[in-house]
């Protein structure tokens, strides 16, 4: 939109100084090419916006927009915590390695068990039986009364080939969930700091580019002025134009870089 009041105010221009004299017809023709495929432009960007918002909606399941980042907010979050920090959140919080670490512990208890089941148990056993069935006396050391004191002391020889195959077993899943967890972790760390250097430098292509927008700007107020004084080709403030909404898009294409980069360092952390 700006885009197109900025082309219809200098066609204005070009025209007005068409009919003094002072431009050419072809210089006119250039500026009503440029608004005719500005207006097009518009009107495929309106489509799409309402296509993707829809598309959004759907996703997420909600009647709402997606929320606008905070580039200055999100620059100041990534100048206080270092890749250090980051990294460590990612162990600590990641889902994938909290579940590793459980299936890990899971089988270092499975070990422990399958070598229990090579040690001899000892049982005990008391029994107390009341002789008198007219009433009951719960009085000890009554002489009709009788009790029972046993002791039985087990060695597992028979079963001792299963109990070792089924301890070799445990070992083998217990040395396997370790070389899972550490390759997983490994890799996910790579991943992580990856993203998160990546956010770094989309942040810093926002920032760049803001100011590379800043200097067109100044460039097509300088080239505006020369060209209201006859001083310029149209050529020169076509490029000027250029250069501008170049300059826009380039913000906006780094805006939504960003977005992306952040959310793909969050994702190493739920």
């Amino acid at each position: 939109e700006k885009s197109m009041r900025s082309s219809s105010l200098h066609l204005k221009q070009v025209e007005e100084k068409f009919s003094a004299g002072l431009m050419k017809k072809t210089d006119v023709l250039q500026w009503q090419v440029k608004l005719q495929n500005e207006k097009t432009a518009l009107q495929e960007i309106e489509n799409n916006i309402v296509t993707l918002i829809s598309m959004w909606q759907n996703l997420i399941g909600k009647n709402e927009l997606p929320a606008k980042i905070d580039v200055a907010k999100l620059n100041i979050q990534i100048s206080a915590e270092n890749i250090e920090e980051y990294l460590i959140k990612v162990k600590s919080q990641n889902p994938i390695l909290q579940m590793l670490k459980t299936t890990n512990k899971m089988s270092k208890t499975a070990v422990k068990m399958a070598k229990g089941s090579f040690l001899p148990s000892l049982n005990l056993q008391f029994d107390y039986q009341i002789a008198s069935a007219d009433k009951i006396d719960l009085k000890l050391g009554n002489d009709d009364d009788s009790w029972n004191l046993m002791a039985m002391f087990s060695v597992p020889i028979f079963s001792g080939g299963t109990n070792f195959a089924n301890l070799q077993s445990a070992k083998y899943e217990m040395k396997k969930a370790k070389l899972l967890s550490k390759s997983a972790e490994e890799n996910l760390l790579i991943g992580a700091e990856s993203a998160f250097r990546n956010l770094q430098t989309k942040v810093q292509m926002v920032n760049d580019n803001k100011v590379a927008l800043n200097f067109a700007k100044e460039n097509h107020k300088i080239i505006n002025e020369l060209f209201e004084q006859g001083m310029i080709t149209n050529s020169e403030i076509l490029d000027a134009d250029t250069m501008l909404f170049g300059g826009e898009m380039s913000v906006v294409n780094a805006y939504y870089d960003c977005i992306l980069a952040e959310q793909e360092i969050k994702k190493y952390l739920k």
